[in-house]
């Protein structure tokens, strides 16, 4: 990776995800963020319900615990998509923001168009 405002944080072959027909693991998900933070410790939680396991990252000798009692999922229609990739058809320039200005605006981009297409439904976890 050549910036020096963004670097990968998360361990090299960190398994992020099982393959829920051959269980074959891989590595899908990972940390990118400011070098300030390459000291944090990063790590898989348990399985949630997904076929990608949640990464927890963990600095200053505090570890977070995920909570699984009510988990939010999003409720995908086919007939959602084409709202979806209308929402998102215009490219974004974030090529002057900083880092964190690209970050949010990009996180804020994908929220509002998913919230336009489908729906955020809750439901109790099996754990």
């Amino acid at each position: 990776m050549d910036s020096p405002h963004l670097s990968l944080l998360s361990t090299p072959g960190l398994t992020t995800r099982y393959n829920s027909q051959t269980s074959a693991p891989s590595v899908l998900d990972l940390f990118l963020g400011s070098p300030l933070f390459s000291t944090a410790t990063y790590t898989t939680s348990l399985y949630m319900g997904s076929d990608h396991l949640p990464l927890l990252a963990s600095s200053f000798q505090v570890t977070p615990t995920p909570n699984p009692g009510c988990l939010p999922r999003w409720y995908i229609k086919l007939d959602g998509w084409p709202v979806y990739q209308t929402a998102l058809a215009s490219p974004l320039d974030i090529s002057t923001l900083s880092l964190e200005e690209a970050a949010e605006t990009l996180a804020w981009t994908l929220e509002a168009a998913v919230k336009t297409s489908f729906c955020l439904t809750i439901h109790r976890s099996p754990i």
